[in-house]
């Protein structure tokens, strides 16, 4: 009689699993279906959309948190509503490790910020949006929790722009 317990009980957890699976895709209300992976480089300070693809899906969670992120993107809506926000680390600083010299077993550590890079971020789509990137002033890009106002708004990529880098 136990066997016969412990295979409906399995058979119901099965069925909602695949429930669950079949749901899996479904984009909420506010939600949107499917997200973008934008590349953008930057030369000087001077941004630039390079490529873009489409992915299927909502856009994978991030932290909450935009603590920490010298760089964040927004995607805004035509009536000016921030539709979605995340912070990325950045990318024009590249951390190295080197063995100090005439010194066997200490290591000396170097930031080095470069003018010229390229980064990727993903963003849900929204027909009409527009893309806006914003970074800390050049004196607080190191801070661990700069206030809002430290951020200026350095590049903005209207729909017109997004169209012609996705397929």
């Amino acid at each position: 009689m136990r066997y016969f317990k412990n295979r409906a009980k399995s058979r119901i957890i099965a069925a909602a699993a695949l429930a669950a699976m079949a749901f899996a895709g479904v984009a909420s209300a506010g939600e949107s279906p499917e997200h973008a992976v934008i590349v953008i480089s930057c030369d000087d300070g001077s941004y630039e959309l390079v490529s873009a693809f489409r992915a299927p899906g909502p856009v994978p969670k991030a932290p909450r948190s935009l603590r920490g992120h010298p760089l964040r993107v927004a995607v805004v809506s035509k009536e000016g509503k921030v539709l979605f926000e995340a912070g990325l680390r950045d990318p024009a600083l590249i951390r190295g490790e080197f063995a100090r010299a005439g010194r066997d077993g200490e290591i000396e550590g170097h930031h080095i910020t470069r003018t010229r890079y390229t980064f990727a971020v993903r963003v849900p789509m929204y027909e009409g949006a527009r893309l806006d990137l914003f970074t800390l002033k050049p004196k607080l890009r190191r801070a661990a929790d700069p206030p809002a106002v430290a951020f200026r708004r350095t590049a903005s990529f209207s729909p017109a722009a997004l169209a012609k880098v996705l397929p």
